[in-house]
């Protein structure tokens, strides 16, 4: 994942906040995305195209989102498009109440639209992932450094590692991860880093079932 400004959280600290937050990232030189902002990042000769939506607050706009991938397949060798979607502390995709948007429905669209990449947050809890036309769709990564220290399962979450060989994903791993007390991750170990991984697996079997 990235930077991407689309999020129910992003105007906590209010404008001044979000400004802020971007001027940091910018003297870092890392790369954001989102309010009609996309990114190109090369890395070891791979162009990425960076895009980032909100799927919560407001209406999804299919036309948009599709109109950018398009205009970003000249520039990038692999696009990504990640998603602030879908209803919170569940273990399968689901829409957010009040919402129209499914995720599973506008992950599939986006890779149809061209998207070789779709990864999602929000729900706070790490949810499967699964292939859609050769694609990987990663719903959610959980938790990373976040404060929601009430359960085990809003402390835990991955760390998705994406292999690119030119515009071909080649090997996708999962690092689990524990969030201690009010925020900082570290790396899951023993017990708790075979109940993620077991439970991600179980959940993306899950998906092939309907």
């Amino acid at each position: 994942m990235w930077p991407a400004w689309p999020t129910t959280h992003i105007l906590d600290q209010g404008p001044q906040g979000l400004a802020s937050s971007r001027q940091v990232l910018e003297q870092a030189g890392i790369a954001h995305t989102g309010n009609g902002r996309s990114a190109v990042v090369t890395l070891d000769n791979v162009r990425f195209g960076l895009l980032a939506y909100d799927a919560v607050i407001g209406p999804v706009d299919r036309t948009a989102i599709a109109a950018d991938i398009e205009r970003l397949r000249d520039k990038a060798d692999v696009v990504a498009v990640q998603y602030h979607w879908g209803a919170e502390y569940v273990r399968t995709p689901a829409p957010y109440p009040g919402h129209p948007t499914a995720p599973r429905d506008l992950a599939r669209f986006t890779i149809d639209a061209g998207a070789d990449l779709v990864i999602g947050n929000r729900p706070h809890w790490f949810q499967g992932v699964e292939l859609y036309r050769g694609k990987l769709i990663a719903y959610a990564h959980g938790n990373f450094a976040f404060d929601q220290p009430w359960s085990d399962e809003t402390h835990r979450g991955v760390v998705g590692l994406y292999t690119f060989y030119d515009d071909r994903l080649i090997e996708v791993r999962y690092v689990p991860i524990r969030i201690q007390d009010w925020g900082p991750p570290r790396l899951a170990e023993g017990a708790e880093r075979a109940y993620i991984l077991t439970d991600m697996r179980r959940a993306s079997e899950a998906l092939k079932l309907y």
